[in-house]
Order: C-alpha cells, then structure tokens, then sequence
C-alpha cells in the first residue's frame, strides 16, 4: 500500500515528470502507425513516386530498425538504472553510517557516567533521557530525508 502511494506522489516521484515525456511521444507513435496503417504515407510520401513510396514503406517493416532502437533504449535503461542503484546504494550506506555515528556517540556519553560520583538515581535518569533524545534525533532524521512537510507522528 505504502509504495503505491510513494509511486503516485507528486513530489518525490519521478513518474509525473516520466509521464509529461512519455506520453505525447507515445500519442505521436499512435499517430503515425494509425496513419501508417490506414496508407496516408503511400499518398503523400515520394511527390506520386511509387517506387520510392514503396521503398520507404518497406523500410518501416524491416525488423533490424527495431532491434537497433530496441538495443539502445535498453542500453539505456540498463545505465540509467544502474546509476539510480548507485546513488540509492551511496544514500542507504550513508544513512547506516550516521546510525552508526550517533550509536557511538550514546554510548560513550553512557560509558563516561560510569566514572560519576553523582547518585546513582541521577545519573539513570540522565542516560534514559539521552538514549531517548538520540532516539529521537535518529527519528527526526530519517523523517526529513523521507521528505514528508509535516512531522505529526514523531
């Protein structure tokens, strides 16, 4: 349910800007096979040349333009996706890094009361509220990168 939602949002998804590019080339593609189908091109194509008409035609039924145009849009699907994969992997590593950064810090805020002369009761009471003070910044974190405007749950 959560990743429908993602997909069909207006900011943060790429399919809106995918769609304002992708659909009038495919309106056009539409055009042109209709067109194509119904013989507009054998009237107006080569200026009453028969030969050449045919020609061009004939050319728009060879399989090989289809497998050369075929070949590059997969080639590029496959880089572009292998970029997106790339920086989503540099993202992920650098949100556990930070994790992990914050962890550090907590627990050698917990380890240097370990050395306090203060009560006991005291110094629970400050590591529980630290724990929970890191546990929220990891939380506010993680929520701004989401990108949501409100923060209502945390």
């Amino acid at each position: 349910r959560f990743h429908t939602t993602l997909i069909f949002r207006r900011f943060g998804s790429v399919l809106p800007f995918a769609t304002l590019i992708a659909f009038p080339c495919a309106l056009l593609g539409y055009v042109l096979k209709h067109l194509s189908d119904t013989g507009w091109f054998a009237n107006t194509i080569g200026s009453g040349q028969t030969v050449g008409t045919s020609q061009y035609l004939a050319l728009l039924h060879e399989p090989i333009a289809y497998s050369g145009f075929s070949a590059l849009v997969g080639f590029f699907l496959v880089f572009r996706t292998q970029q997106a994969y790339g920086r989503f992997q540099k993202g992920a590593t650098a949100v556990h890094e930070m994790r992990g950064e914050w962890f550090d810090a907590a627990s050698s805020l917990v380890a240097f009361c370990k050395f306090s002369e203060t009560d006991i009761s005291l110094i629970l009471r400050f590591q529980h509220k630290l724990i929970r003070l890191f546990s929220m910044l990891h939380a506010v974190a993680l929520a701004d990168l989401e990108g949501e405007k409100q923060i209502d749950s945390v």
